[in-house]
This record gives C-alpha cells, structure tokens and sequence, in this order.
C-alpha cells in the first residue's frame, strides 16, 4: 500500500513539472510572435512600379493644308486708245499670242490724211523759221518774230507726233505672251476709251505661262508658313505640281478672319487651267518637337494635356505639352525639354510628387 502511494505520487509530480514546463515555454514563443507580428506592422509599404522611355526632341516640320483653286496670273481685256469701230479682229479664241502681236484693228477713217496735213503744215513752219532766223542774222528781223516761228514750229512738230500716234494706237496689240479667252467685239462695234461710256476692249488675253494657286488659311496657321516655302498640291483632274508662296496677306478677311495665300507654279506647256479647285500642302518652320504614343497622354484636374515623367529622384512630374502633328504611328508635341523620362506604363496610378520605383524599356527590350 504504501508503493502504491509513492507510485502515485510520482505521477502527480510528473504532470506538475510537464504543465509548468509548458506554460513557460509557451509564453516565451508567444512573446516572441507578437513581437515579431508587431515588427511587421512597422516595416515600409512597398513603392509603386512604372515604367518610363527616354524620349528625345527631333526636328519636326509640319504642313499647313491650302484648299482653293487655280487662277491665271493676268487676266487683261485689250483695249483702245482711240475711238473707232472695229475694222478687222485677227485672233480667234484660243489662239496664242505673243507680246505684241496686233489683235484688232480699228478704222483709221481719215487719221491718215489728217497725218499728211500735218507733216505738210511741219514743213512750211520750217520754212518760216528759217526765213526768220536768217533775217534776224542779217539785222532784219526782230526776236519776237523769231520766236513766234519757233513757237508755230514746235506746235506744228507736235501735231504729227499726236497724229502719228492716233494713227498706230489703231492696231490693238497683245501687252503679254498668252492666249485669248475670248473676243469681246465684232466687226463693226465702235469702241470707246473716253469716259462717255460704251464698249472698250477687244478681247481678253491670258497668261497662262504661270497658274497661281490660291486659297484661305486660318489665323491661328499664318504664322507657320513663309514666303519662298515649297508647296506641293494636287488638283482636282489629278494632276500634281510643285511651286513656291508668293504671297501671304497681311490683313485677314474681316468675315472669315483668315488670309488669302498665293503660291506660283510654272506653266511652261500650259497644261494647267485657272478655275480648277486644288489642295496644297506648305510645310511649316521647323521646330523642335517629341513623338510619342497619344495612349500615354494625361489630363490635369483642371483638364490640361500632358505628360508624366520622373526626375533623377525617381519622383513623379507632370508636364503639359501641345500637340502640333499626327501620323500613323504618333503624335507630335512641345512642351518637353529637350531630352526626358516619360512614363510608359503606369502612369494611370501614380500622381505628381510621388516616389516610384522605376524600369526601363530599354532594359526590357534587352
């Protein structure tokens, strides 16, 4: 009886060190968890991760779209500077002319006897001042007589020079190198220079040698272009020409508030026409300028367009740019300087100021 008190007894011994033994260890591993759970609690949130590409500036010459059409670089109606009626048109329509050439000929009715009365007074006002300058040498003549003679010769003098040009002003010449449009008299219709009304001209003359483009830009493209640029444009009939501005206007349309621009293209064959409606294309100055993908393009809260990028810090920027060109595979923009870190990926979820972790496409694409 009395081993099997000791027996017992030890067992109950056992079981008290086994419990205590567990309580103490077991706190100390509890103890060190929430130290280690509060340890982690205090560690640092990772950062964001973007992506960025080097982007550098590129010169960029944009093109400013002239939609018009053809024009004639002079237009003239050939007309009289002596009445008469018509007595002989010598050009049909369509017919080429060169500077020149007479065109129509006006009645000379009595021009030319008028002319020959003329010379024949000249001749006897020569007489006359002969005879009074030798008499006047001579000692018998008076110098109010010599020069009355003078005066009757040089009045004489100047009636077969007004005569004589009556007379050629009767032929209606070509002023340039070009083709007739149209006749606009008929034989017999009396032209009229003066102020008293009436027909004028006898046909309009052409020149076709060099066609004008022309059409309006809007202010806010006027200061892209130059006079002496290059221009290109295409018509209509398909044809396509190249040619220079020569004419931008200085003052805009009050109604349209845009500029009338000329650009001169040579004709030599003239297989151009006036009137055609045409599309020109003139370059603008160049400037600096970055290509990007319009997809990574943001909007400020105040709507702005721009883009995100980082600085040697890693911290994120933005930074408003105007676009100034499209093609297929981007747009054109200013505003960034002249080399920057433009973020690619992840621009979506970080904001100006913020510290980001960084990867480059390069090192990507490597």
């Amino acid at each position: 009886m009395r081993k099997s008190y000791l027996i017992a007894g030890g067992m109950a011994a056992a079981m008290a060190l086994w419990i205590a033994s567990g309580a103490v260890f077991g706190g100390a591993e509890g103890e060190e968890s929430a130290k280690a759970t509060d340890t982690s609690t205090h560690e640092e949130a990772p950062l964001p991760q973007v992506r960025v590409r080097t982007s550098k500036a590129e010169t960029y010459v944009g093109t400013v779209t002239l939609r018009g059409r053809t024009e004639a670089l002079r237009s003239v109606e050939a007309r009289a500077e002596v009445s008469g009626a018509v007595d002989e048109i010598l050009v049909q329509r369509g017919a080429a002319v060169r500077e020149g050439d007479v065109i129509c000929r006006l009645s000379v009715r009595d021009r030319e006897a008028a002319l020959t009365e003329a010379r024949a007074e000249l001749r006897q006002r020569e007489i006359e001042y002969n005879a009074a300058a030798k008499l006047k040498g001579a000692g018998y003549g008076t110098a109010n007589r010599l020069a009355e003679a003078q005066a009757l010769l040089d009045a004489a003098r100047a009636k077969v020079t007004r005569m004589t040009l009556d007379l050629s002003n009767t032929e209606i010449k070509a002023p340039f190198d070009g083709v007739v449009e149209e006749t606009t008299a008929e034989i017999g219709t009396v032209l009229n220079p003066g102020p008293g009304g009436g027909p004028q001209g006898c046909a309009l003359i052409v020149d076709t040698s060099t066609i004008l483009v022309t059409g309006q830009v809007a202010e806010r493209e006027i200061a892209d272009i130059t006079e002496g640029a290059s221009a290109t444009a295409r018509l209509i009939t398909g044809q396509k020409v190249t040619g220079k501005v020569r004419f931008i206007a200085s003052k805009a349309d009050p109604d349209t508030r845009t500029f009338r621009v000329e650009i001169e293209v040579d004709n030599p064959d003239g297989a151009l026409r006036a009137g055609v409606t045409t599309e020109a294309e003139i370059p603008t100055s160049p400037v600096a300028a970055h290509h990007i993908s319009p997809a990574i393009l943001n909007l400020d809260s105040k709507g702005t367009i721009g883009l995100k990028t980082v600085d040697a810090g890693n911290v994120i920027a933005f930074v408003p740019v105007a676009i100034i060109g499209a093609d297929d595979d981007g747009v054109w923009l200013t505003g960034l300087p002249e080399k920057a870190d433009v973020v690619t990926v992840g621009q979506d979820y970080v904001l100006p100021g913020q510290k980001v972790e960084v990867s480059r496409e390069e090192d990507a694409a490597s």
